[in-house]
């Protein structure tokens, strides 16, 4: 449920995310998010958590 949450929050502010998963090397999880209103398709910031 948490990451339906920020999933909706992220879609909400024009970001998305991404979430990769490897047997025995875990899950990453990646934000994208737009640094400003005007920059919606090229310029982001890339939060991850491994």
């Amino acid at each position: 449920m948490g990451l339906a949450i920020a999933r909706a929050i992220l879609i909400a502010h024009h970001g998305s995310i991404e979430v990769s998963s490897h047997s025995g090397q875990g899950t990453n999880i990646r934000f994208w998010v737009p640094l400003n209103e005007t920059s919606k398709t090229d310029s982001f910031a890339i939060i991850e958590c491994p």
